[in-house]
């Protein structure tokens, strides 16, 4: 295929509709064949082989003697330099990580006869193209660190990185830690999964799933310098899953945490100033099995898992209903313990992926997974007693009059890389998430019982609230990936794509018996009435992008631009009336509502690396990098709309002594507090007061890096960067107008 027809080809591809995933899932291996004088060799077979490839990737040498296999599985591979006249010559052991780029280059020697020259244990450790600061922990590192077992605590260990919380033992294990690096917001924080972009739109930069850890493969975590397939300037967390080879073999495992295992160092001196051990595990039991092999070898292969834990922690100041937990409150150890009510997280993650070669230089790839978390009385403490705790549950869909389907939510994606030259690759995917769950009441029966709220202690008790969350997201995306040797007085390496993506938010609530009860040392006062909430959202996305890395002897230029389009609107809802005052909370019914705003986000990225030594041992680079923030589904347009919950709080006499509110025993002629949608001249209305700021920026983050990598024997590789960032143009500060 000729550069002319690839590149039209390529624009064509970018037309219809396709898109490079916003995170790397593998590696390349490039390189330059020369004989023993350094005269450059066009025109040599280079053959990539591992466990990771289906099949072998082929590429001939250019006229420069440059050679690029892009998009590699991570992986360990083999290169094998052969020309007609010389010795074959094969480097085995090239470790090839996430976005890693290895240089191989070849030495050829004249031979006569038929003879080969295996090298080994020269796997090279600095990537000469990178000029970001990514942190990469492959599997064995995962699995060896002794430490709790979720992606979470790999943050904790990656440099540039502070955490809000340490994940001792595993007792935070199931919970999402707080993080942030360089001072970049956290909602621009990236998650992804084989190279699908998967992140939370709704709770913007948080992970949707929590994950088996058994199922990874690989980790990296990008803190600067993300080229152009990254939108944001947040942290860049990469997973890729297990796959299976032709090899059979599986795994699997039993880990038990136990409260007997546990201490603590409180003495009595600092006991009897109040001091406590902390939240204990009472007990973490972590179990599941993960194999794979080969359908037919080289051609198809399979890989599949299950993993599932169970962590109970125990919750400071959330006692158990008992007369020997006080009060007075116990203050031993081992007391205290006893009397703590379990925090029960259980999570169970299923996975399966299916790999098939249907024919030379194709791959079909076809991946599920079914992520479920469960607790069974998230929020309870000292003030939040077992009744007015949430169960928090894993919903698959909205199945209308019959309510929600309890299960876990799923991930589906389908690939197909194809091979159309040693010049030349496309991979085109299709990802769905759903995003789901619920934090329910403690029990069914609670929804029609209005809570009790004590205002001199703070306490609930009686019932709570429960809100129902629905965040599908779907994605299309295609990497085009062209090598241009020898032209304009060097190689250029080009990586173009476009990606479209929606994002769906729906958000339910609704409070027990549509009242809080309020008391004020036990005498009734007033009582807060609510309307359920029903807000509805949805986000779509374009991102087109194009990247230039051009290579001349030393020196590599990378030169790219993205081009972000997000625009959001608010969705129609339909929000009953409150029963017990349907004139003063009535029914209402959103017709929807476009903030009329639409980011248009341009996005240079420009980087160079020098290779001082010429060996790619020792490398410089510089950078500079424009991002934009990231939407969020009704980020803008959901501030026009009044269907959240709304709460009205009126003088309330309990006339009757039952400590529940009827209609009949508030003073509907006072309101002593409302939220800000509730207008009591139309309480009927679905629109805020405000309107958006037609002007409003979305939030940029400049940045420029300077660093050096340098390889030290085989086996260790050090670095050192230096970083600047400038924060600005945030939206919060000019987002509305309001009118009264």
């Amino acid at each position: 295929m000729t550069f002319r027809n690839a590149l039209v080809a390529s624009v064509l591809m970018l037309l219809v509709g396709t898109s490079t995933a916003a995170a790397q899932q593998t590696g390349e291996i490039f390189g330059r064949a020369a004989d023993r004088s350094g005269a450059v060799l066009p025109g040599v077979t280079v053959t990539v082989a591992g466990p990771a490839l289906i099949q072998p990737r082929v590429s001939v040498t250019s006229e420069t003697g440059t050679f690029r296999v892009p998009e590699l599985p991570i992986g360990t591979y083999s290169v094998t330099f052969e020309l007609p006249g010389f010795r074959t010559m094969i480097q085995q052991d090239i470790r090839v990580t996430i976005g890693f780029r290895a240089q191989v280059n070849g030495s050829l020697e004249l031979s006569t006869v038929q003879e080969t020259v295996t090298v080994t244990g020269e796997s090279p450790l600095v990537d000469t193209r990178e000029t970001g600061t990514k942190s990469t922990f492959d599997l064995e590192t995962m699995q060896n660190i002794p430490s709790a077992r979720d992606p979470w605590v790999m943050l904790e260990r990656t440099p540039g990185i502070t955490m809000d919380r340490s994940n001792v033992g595993g007792s935070q294990s199931g919970q999402q830690s707080g993080y942030i690096s360089r001072g970049a917001s956290t909602g621009n924080n990236k998650w992804s999964i084989d190279g699908v972009d998967i992140t939370d739109m709704s709770a913007t930069g948080a992970s949707p799933i929590y994950y088996d850890f058994d199922m990874l493969e690989e980790m990296q975590i990008t803190t600067g310098g993300a080229d152009v397939t990254q939108q944001t300037g947040g942290v860049g967390i990469n997973l890729v899953m297990k796959s299976g080879t032709d090899r059979f073999k599986g795994t699997a495992r039993y880990y038990n945490t136990d409260e007997r295992f546990q201490a603590d160092n409180v003495n009595d001196e600092i006991r009897a100033d109040g001091a406590g051990s902390g939240a204990p595990i009472q007990n973490i039991q972590d179990r599941g099995f993960e194999v794979g092999g080969p359908i037919k070898a080289g051609k198809a292969w399979y890989w599949g898992s299950y993993g599932a834990q169970n962590i109970k922690v125990g919750v400071v100041g959330f006692y158990k209903n008992d007369p020997a937990c006080g009060p007075p409150r116990p203050t031993e150890t081992d007391a205290v313990r006893a009397c703590l009510e379990t925090d029960l997280t259980e999570l169970n993650n299923y996975n399966w992926k299916l790999q098939w070669a249907p024919f030379n230089n194709n791959k079909l790839t076809f991946q599920n997974t079914w992520a479920e978390k469960v607790r069974n009385a998230r929020d309870g403490s000292v003030t939040r007693p077992i009744e007015t705790t949430y169960r928090q549950k894993a919903v698959s869909s909205d199945f209308g009059k019959f309510g929600w389907i309890t299960g876990p939510s799923p991930f589906w994606k389908a690939s197909d890389q194809h091979v159309f030259s040693d010049r030349l690759l496309v991979d085109v995917m299709w990802s769905h998430l759903g995003n789901n769950f619920a934090l329910d009441f403690h029990e069914d029966s609670l929804a029609d019982v209005q809570a009790a709220f004590e205002t001199s202690t703070g306490a609930w008790s009686r019932s709570f609230q429960s809100s129902s969350f629905l965040r599908p997201t779907n994605s299309f995306d295609i990497t085009s990936s062209y090598f241009m040797p020898n032209t304009l007085g060097g190689d250029h390496a080009f990586k173009m794509g476009y990606r479209w993506r929606s994002a769906h938010t729906t958000s339910l609530n609704h409070h027990g018996g549509f009242a809080d009860a309020r008391f004020t040392n036990g005498i009734a006062n007033s009582a807060d009435m609510w309307r359920n909430g029903n807000a509805e959202a949805h986000l779509s996305t374009h991102a087109v992008y194009l990247q230039d890395t051009f290579t001349k002897g030393r020196v590599t230029l990378n030169l790219g631009f993205r081009f972000d389009r997000q625009d959001d609107f608010a969705v129609e809802a339909d929000v009953p009336a409150n029963p017990l005052i349907p004139t003063q909370l009535p029914a209402i019914s959103f017709p929807g509502a476009d903030a009329d705003v639409t980011w248009n986000d341009f996005s240079p990225r420009v980087g160079m690396t020098y290779d001082f030594t010429g060996d790619g041992k020792t490398v410089g680079s510089a950078s500079y990098a424009a991002y934009y923030g990231q939407m969020a589904p009704g980020q803008l347009s959901s501030v026009l709309a009044a269907t959240g919950a709304v709460r009205v709080r009126y003088p309330w006499n309990d006339a009757n002594g039952d400590r529940f509110v009827q209609a009949n025993e508030l003073d509907l002629t006072r309101i002593l507090d409302r939220v800000a949608a509730y207008n009591p001249a139309d309480p009927g209305n679905f629109r805020t007061a405000g309107t958006v700021d037609p002007n409003v920026k979305n939030d940029r983050t400049r940045e420029m890096i300077f660093g050096i990598d340098r390889q030290i024997g085989g086996v260790m590789a050090v670095g050192a960067s230096y970083i600047w960032r400038k924060y600005d143009r945030f939206f919060w500060n000019d987002r509305l107008n309001w009118t009264s």
